[in-house]
């Protein structure tokens, strides 16, 4: 990207040199990262890089936009360039302490907002009437504070996980588009649209308002889409790592759901317990890790830098399965229901784990774009053992 006296650099001429180069080192989408890059450099949208090709750019401009493109063509992930990532049509911090949220996981969220029976269009605003002073869960339930955990040293990652193999897991998305709720079905089973509407939603069953916990809560991207479209809702959201919790916390804070959502540090369900929360959870959610150590050759080199302990479950990829489907029950309600993440191929492997319990029944997934089922679902018949 070196000028000569009769050469101009413009918007054109820059992202169109950057495409080659990320082109030459693997990036999967060139041109769409490149123009990405682009816009966050100069604080534009990328349809207004399009109005404006023929703008020349200040050498600063081109310095940060080298750099930029430089990591990119290192597999640095977008995300952690721009310091953001689009989910559910809304933006979220990130940093290497967080995975990046991923396109599949929206999946997840739908699935719990028709359990909910806030299946919608989109996720709507926060009216500005409603946008603050709202009662925390612990207000609401008379339930006390959970520790934030801070001053506390964070328990050891449980091992981040990288997506399916050969994956990108650092692709961006550019869509803007509202994400109305998904109603493809994977082969053998009942559609989605006999589950949205059968009777008794948690809403329906619950006098007060039903609580709800994320286990595993990352970027918080998962609990603040579901705070966003279930104003309702009460929110637990629990993760091992200190730093994450600081990420979640000011992206709850950002769209203006953070006194609906009580954030606690420690191992799965673990700083739950003994708060009186044990089987009164309408609904548990999470995003385990689920990738094997032995499959991290396999991975998209974008993969590698979200943490560790939220990409890879150890030597065994299902362990974080085992111990939701056995600790899960304890804090559901009787009819209580469990909403996970799958990888690739697992769902035989999950549905077997959770069925072993003796403790589930009403097991179904839905099937990403690609028809691999994504999200699997189990509902439990007993309350709190």
């Amino acid at each position: 990207m070196m000028s000569t006296p009769s050469q101009q650099w413009t918007v054109r001429t820059v992202s169109v040199t950057a495409r080659e180069f990320l082109k030459q080192r693997g990036v999967p989408a060139p041109r769409l990262d490149s123009e990405l890059l682009l816009a966050h450099v100069l604080g534009r949208t990328r349809l207004e890089l399009f109005m404006d090709f023929d703008r020349p750019l200040s050498e600063e401009e081109r310095s940060k936009y080298r750099e930029a493109v430089k990591l990119r063509g290192q597999r640095v992930p977008l995300q952690h360039i721009t310091g953001h990532a689009e989910f559910m049509s809304l933006r979220f911090k990130v940093s290497p302490a967080v995975m990046i949220p991923r396109p599949e996981t929206e999946l997840v969220v739908e699935r719990v907002l028709r359990l909910l029976g806030k299946c919608s269009t989109g996720v709507p605003p926060v009216p500005e009437s409603t946008a603050s002073g709202l009662p925390s869960p612990e207000r609401i339930t008379g339930v006390p504070p959970v520790p934030t955990g801070k001053g506390e040293a964070p328990t050891e990652p449980l091992l981040d996980r990288s997506r399916a193999a050969g994956k990108d897991a650092g692709a961006p998305r550019d869509d803007s588009s509202l994400h109305a709720c998904r109603t493809e079905t994977a082969p053998g089973r009942k559609s989605d649209t006999a589950i949205q509407s059968e009777p008794g939603s948690l809403v329906a069953r619950h006098d007060s308002p039903p609580a709800i916990a994320d286990i595993g809560t990352g970027s918080g991207n998962i609990v603040v889409a579901i705070a966003r479209s279930a104003p309702d809702i009460q929110i637990f959201a629990t993760d091992c790592s200190a730093e994450a919790l600081e990420v979640a916390r000011e992206n709850a804070a950002r769209h203006r759901v953070d006194g609906r959502i009580t954030f606690a540090l420690g191992d799965l369900f673990t700083p739950l317990r003994g708060i009186g929360l044990e089987g009164t959870l309408a609904l548990v959610v999470s995003n385990p890790p689920y990738v094997g150590i032995s499959e991290e050759g396999t991975l998209q080199p974008e993969v590698l830098h979200d943490p560790r302990i939220a990409v890879f479950a150890g030597e065994d990829a299902l362990v974080f399965y085992r111990r939701i489907a056995t600790e899960a029950p304890e804090m559901l309600a009787p009819g209580g229901h469990v909403v996970v993440e799958l990888g690739a191929g697992q769902r035989g492997a999950v549905e077997d784990i959770f069925r072993s319990t003796g403790r589930y029944s009403g097991f179904d997934v839905d099937a990403d774009l690609a028809g691999i089922e994504r999200v699997f679902h189990a509902r439990v018949e007993g309350g709190s053992s």
